[in-house]
């Protein structure tokens, strides 16, 4: 596992802790402060000026001692001086001084500490979790209600289960959905109070944007474990609004990559409209130089906003429209090749960096990130490479992008494991089996498209908003399909291998709900396949298949 944490135990007994979140003017006057905000009961009572220490939370500058410092593969493993680091951590020192909280909570903390930590951070999105996080929830009972909570739920995860998920019915609402077991309900309970206690902050106008956007990234990852979809997008779009609004530099370097990592994720999947994703991704060409794997990331994520959008724009002029003008169609090509030359540009600049997969000045969470960006370049590659063009068989010179696809999804599969070679329940970051998928279904190569489904079913079952146990079940009957239609057309092997010929290839697809024929409801496979017509151009032809 990636930066696993080791939980140090007490060994005497737990007793009453002594809390460190007291006002200033207690701790003079060596009395026992009853800790409200911004002013304490014992000192308004008496008429004192009330004061507490800026470390606790109203600002992001105040979680750092230093401004964040550029990282290179030889100085990767130093971390910037931080107030509060993992291994120094209250309840990482005692077990039990978090909060004064009942046995319940700190052993669901645990639990995150434990199990959540050693997969949620990576080498750009590091000091959110192991640092901002573990402050705010020694700072906020807001933050530390909201960690409890997502960490029942990590451990008993609440998303379904289906072939299918969050597609049947509408998404339930939170926290009122109804619990499902124990742990579910208690999960529930600790989600509504940071939400009630965190309505009540608003309403004395005691919150701060640090508590927002943090408290926002927790509701995303619990909403997301309850298949709440309708309730993450409304949850997103609030964060982006407050970063759009607000400056600060410890925000762009904790918290802004969360929504970046998301955003991309979301509109490469259509959650959100082209052009609607986060406004620091749009419109934006590769910088020269990268001084950090965050920086790295960023821009390929803009690279990807604009890709989308066009790729989208490529499918709608190829599939759905008729005597499209010779200037738009010139102007898509033109965008291709623009697009092109900038994703070869990110590459070149990220090679100079030295980052690699052999390097032995990188640490393993700085592998991690390359090998995903990597993948992620070698996706877009296929991507664009292939937009404007009708036909599947373009896909077939594609070969090496394809195995790259599956060699880095294989290094950062098999370094999400826990020891015992489970995989992690649920992770926020952006998917590493997205482009799996992609190499499942477009590439026709049969050895790297069925490594590339097995390792979709390895895959984390959940990672944001992509469901791998769902996308293994598509890629599994889109190979299935065209295999089967090849085999019924008699078609030659080649080099031992069957070969797919283009009008048993399909070339988009997406799951509906139907009909079977007694009337029940079911859900269908809805796909296209491209048959060649004697004058060189193709028909499209639509089918379904039960799913």
């Amino acid at each position: 596992m990636l930066n696993e944490p080791v939980l140090a135990r007490s060994k005497g007994r737990v007793g009453q802790t002594k809390s460190k979140n007291g006002c200033l003017t207690c701790k003079i006057r060596r009395v026992k402060c009853s800790e409200e905000r911004p002013q304490c009961h014992r000192c308004t009572s008496t008429g004192r000026k009330c004061e507490y220490k800026a470390v606790t939370g109203h600002d992001f500058r105040s979680w750092s001692r230093n401004s964040p410092t550029s990282r290179s593969p030889s100085s990767s493993s130093q971390s910037p001086p931080l107030i509060v680091a993992l291994d120094s951590h209250p309840l990482a020192a005692n077990g039990s001084s978090f909060r004064g909280g009942c046995s319940l909570e700190l052993r669901a903390f645990e639990y995150f500490f434990m199990r959540g930590l050693s997969i949620f951070p990576r080498a750009t999105d590091n000091r959110f979790w192991k640092t901002c996080i573990l402050q705010a929830c020694h700072a906020e009972p807001v933050i530390w209600d909201a960690v409890i909570s997502l960490s029942a739920l990590f451990e008993h995860p609440q998303y379904s289960k289906e072939p299918v998920r969050g597609l049947r019915g509408a998404p339930r609402n939170s926290p009122g959905t109804p619990a499902k077991d124990p742990a579910h309900q208690q999960a529930l309970v600790w989600y509504s109070r940071s939400l009630s206690k965190l309505r009540t902050s608003l309403d004395k106008g005691m919150v701060n944007d640090t508590v927002l956007l943090v408290s926002c990234i927790l509701y995303i990852c619990i909403e997301l474990l309850q298949d709440n979809v309708t309730e993450v997008l409304q949850l997103y779009h609030h964060g982006t609004g407050i970063m759009s609004n607000r400056k600060a530099a410890l925000m762009e370097e904790c918290v802004a990559p969360l929504f970046y990592n998301f955003s991309a994720l979301a509109t490469c999947m259509d959650y959100i409209p082209t052009g609607a994703a986060a406004p620091q991704l749009e419109a934006l060409e590769i910088s020269d130089r990268f001084s950090s794997l965050e920086e790295a990331e960023v821009n390929l994520h803009r690279f990807l906003s604009r890709g989308v959008t066009h790729i989208r724009a490529s499918e709608q002029v190829l599939l759905f429209e008729e005597n499209v003008p010779a200037e738009r169609i010139a102007k898509l090509e033109a965008e291709k090749q623009f697009l092109w030359d900038e994703l070869a540009k990110w590459y070149q600049t990220f090679c100079a960096m030295g980052f690699t997969l052999e390097s032995n000045n990188t640490t393993p969470a700085e592998k991690y990130v390359t090998a995903k960006l990597l993948q992620a370049h070698a996706t877009f590659r296929v991507s664009i490479a292939t937009s404007m063009v009708l036909s599947e068989m373009r896909n077939d010179s594609l070969t090496a992008e394809f195995e790259d696809i599956v060699r880095y999804g294989r290094f950062g599969i098999e370094a999400t494991r826990y020891p015992d070679g489970t995989q992690p329940p649920f992770s926020l970051e952006t998917s590493m089996a997205l482009p799996i998928f992609v190499c499942a279904t477009k590439c026709r190569d049969y050895r790297i498209r069925h490594q590339a489904l097995e390792l979709l079913q390895e895959a984390p079952p959940v990672q944001g908003l992509c469901n791998a146990a769902t996308h293994a079940v598509m890629a599994a009957k889109v190979i299935a399909l065209e295999e089967e239609a090849a085999a019924a057309a008699a078609v030659e092997l080649v080099d031992g291998e069957m070969f797919i010929p283009e009008e048993c290839r399909i070339s988009h697809f997406f799951i509906k709900p139907g009909e079977s024929e007694t009337g029940e409801d079911m859900w269908v496979l809805q796909y296209m396949r491209n048959v060649p017509r004697e004058d060189g151009g193709y028909q499209i032809v639509t089918d379904l298949s039960p799913f």
